[in-house]
């Protein structure tokens, strides 16, 4: 059998097996679609005829990754980590699932128009042991095959991989993970754009003004999704406020949570310090693995970060922009 280009976009969504859309009231699609931006697009073609699925199988079921659950945890495949389980054994159970990832800890944070599957696999070549997609908007890829098909692409050598979405219905929300749960290892859900974009759809770091919003969604993938909900967030600035927010997303369902050590109005990560001793304290608060977002420019960043906040990996988006080889050792230029 020949080997398959990284580039292969796979053929997810055939008709017969897409997940029913749930029911929604007329009102209710019209305000979500106002809610959220999108731009015309040409009449999409069919979809392409399935390709030896067997060769293109990225199913998070660890028989097909050759890996087995930690401390004789039962894999996410089996059941969701928050369906019928104490706090405790969700939090054993997402420690479990880590594990079996290799505990991977340079990361390629998500990144809207850049951190798609070729940028991906440039920097899992130069060090990078997980990553993200970009930003996938999910109302647009439940209702849009075309975005489907062109936004979401990934191959076999692409893992561990964190799907990322934005979403501010739980229900739509659902239906756009449970198309992209079989090829991933994480859902993640994005709440920390703090884009003037994210504003006016209202979702990502202004989601932070409606945390029972915030709660629902997380609860609505970790009691459906049989692969493990991640969220990744911005610091409010009183440090009780985020650490409280941070417990919320744990209790609701989440089982790794991402901190960006920077508030929703400090966008510039060239003038602004993120901050490591928030990102230490949600470490601290939470049973989870927690990752580290910000600050990140070359090796002795990932080393430092890693001392300082105790998270169990960090994340790098700029600086891989311009340098996908930082995880490998190689240097950037300091930021002024």
């Amino acid at each position: 059998m020949k080997p398959k280009p990284y580039g292969v976009i796979l053929s997810l969504f055939p008709a017969a097996k897409a997940p029913p859309k749930p029911a929604m009231a007329a009102s209710s699609l019209a305000r979500t679609s106002a809610d959220f931006h999108t731009s015309s697009a040409p009449p999409e073609p069919p979809p392409p005829p399935p390709q030896d699925l067997d060769d293109d199988l990225l199913c998070s079921d660890p028989r097909a990754r050759g890996r087995e659950p930690a401390d004789g945890a039962a894999p996410f495949p089996n059941g969701s980590p928050s369906r019928c389980l104490s706090a405790g054994s969700r939090a054993e159970r997402a420690w479990a699932h880590w594990a079996g990832l290799g505990r991977p800890k340079l990361i390629v944070a998500p990144m809207v128009d850049n951190s798609e599957l070729p940028f991906r696999m440039l920097c899992r070549k130069y060090g990078a042991e997980a990553a993200y997609t970009p930003m996938l908007h999910s109302r647009i890829f439940t209702e849009t095959e075309k975005y489907r098909s062109t936004e979401f692409t990934t191959c076999k050598e692409d893992r561990p991989l964190f799907v990322q979405f934005c979403a501010n219905d739980p229900d739509i929300l659902l239906e756009a993970a449970q198309r992209v749960e079989p090829y991933c290892d994480y859902v993640d859900i994005n709440l920390g754009c703090p884009q003037r974009i994210a504003r006016r759809g209202n979702y990502g770091a202004f989601l932070m003004d409606n945390l029972p919003l915030v709660k629902s969604l997380v609860q609505k993938l970790a009691l459906n999704l049989n692969v493990p909900v991640s969220c990744k967030i911005r610091v409010f600035p009183k440090l009780e406020d985020t650490l409280n927010y941070a417990r919320m997303l744990e209790e609701a369902g989440c089982s790794l949570l991402a901190v960006h050590g920077r508030t929703r109005d400090e966008k510039d990560g060239k003038k602004i310090r993120a901050d490591w001793s928030a990102i230490k304290a949600v470490k601290n608060a939470l049973t989870i693995p927690v990752l580290a977002n910000g600050n990140i420019r070359h090796m002795d960043d990932v080393a430092s970060c890693l001392q300082e906040t105790g998270a169990d990996g960090v994340l790098s988006a700029e600086t891989l922009l311009e340098n996908p080889a930082l995880f490998a050792g190689y240097r950037t230029a300091d930021w002024i």
